[in-house]
Formats: structure tokens, C-alpha cells, sequence
């Protein structure tokens, strides 16, 4: 029991003695006097569970702001990310853009039939690993980043598109060497 409860009993006590001597002003004066003190007591307690209150919401609500600060930071950063790989993917498609368009033209020049075959087989290999590239994710996703499943998956791939490969090759080596060119 703290000071104010004994000084609320007190007055309570004194209150129900002075009833009962018949000494009824008094009694009523001690009665109001721990009505009072209740009330003050009640005020102090309601404000402290205000206070309490209030300082649960204000840590939830700087938690909350904690929270969507971070989700904001990481989806900033992930379209950072997102932005940086499509330059990256777009700089290697005109690179290869470029370098299919130079094998092209290289049938008009004087260049060796092995380094055009060398430059066909770099064009393909490339193009074909940005393909692999492009489908990372969704192989990862797929294989739940397990390395021998995410292989398999790529090598199944690859398998698929070798006749493709084939075929681009062939025709392009016939666009290219249409005349008798260096060894």
C-alpha cells in the first residue's frame, strides 16, 4: 500500500467513525475529503495509462515509419539495380547488333574465312549466353537457386537451342562467303 491509499483508507475510517458517534458534518467532511483524494488518485492513474498509451503509440508509429522507410530504401534500390541491368543488357544487344552487322559487311572485305568464322562463333556465343542471362531469374526462381538443378536447367537450354544456332550459323556463313575469300 503507497502513502495515498493509507491517506484514502484514513479518510474512509474516519468518515465511518464520525458516522457512527453520530457526528454527521464530520463524517460527511472525511467522506468528501476521500472522494476527493479517490478522484485524484483516479486522475493520476488514468494519466499515467495515458501516458503509457500515448508512449506505445509513438513507439508503434516510429516503427511503422521505421518499416516503410526501409521497404522505400529497398525498392529504390532495387530500381537502381533493375536500371543499371537494362543499360547493361541493352549496351551488350547493340554491341552484338554491331558486331553481327560488321560480320555482315566483313564478306565485302578482305578477311580470312577463319576469323569471319571466329567472329560468327564469338556473335553466337554471346547472343546465346544473353539469352541465358535474360533467363537467370526465372531459371533460379524455378530451380530455388539449387546450382546443380540451376545448371541442368541451363545446359536444357542450351541443348534447345543448338539446332537453332545451327541453322543462324549455316545461313549466315552462306551471306557472308559468297565469294572465295582469304584463308
Amino acid at each position: 500500500m503507497n502513502d495515498f491509499e493509507v491517506i484514502i483508507s484514513a479518510y474512509y475510517n474516519l468518515s465511518d467513525i464520525e458516522e457512527k458517534r453520530g457526528n454527521l458534518k464530520k463524517s460527511l467532511d472525511y467522506y468528501k475529503q476521500y472522494v476527493k483524494s479517490k478522484d485524484s488518485i483516479n486522475n493520476i492513474n488514468n494519466q499515467e495509462e495515458i501516458g503509457m498509451v500515448k508512449e506505445r503509440y509513438e513507439l508503434e508509429r516510429k516503427i511503422e515509419q521505421d518499416k516503410r522507410a526501409e521497404m522505400e530504401a529497398q525498392t529504390l534500390e532495387q530500381e537502381r539495380i533493375q536500371k543499371r541491368d537494362s543499360l547493361q543488357y541493352m549496351g551488350i544487344f547493340i554491341f552484338l547488333i554491331v558486331l553481327f552487322v560488321v560480320i555482315i559487311v566483313s564478306g565485302r572485305l578482305k578477311i580470312s574465312i577463319k576469323r569471319v568464322e571466329s567472329m560468327i562463333f564469338i556473335a553466337f556465343l554471346l547472343a546465346f549466353e544473353l539469352i541465358l542471362m535474360l533467363f537467370d531469374n526465372e531459371i533460379s526462381n524455378l530451380t530455388n537457386n539449387i546450382p546443380l538443378y540451376s545448371l541442368l536447367v541451363s545446359v536444357a537450354i542450351s541443348i534447345s537451342l543448338t539446332p537453332l544456332d545451327t541453322y543462324l550459323e549455316t545461313k549466315l556463313r552462306h551471306l557472308v562467303v559468297k565469294k572465295e575469300m582469304p584463308e
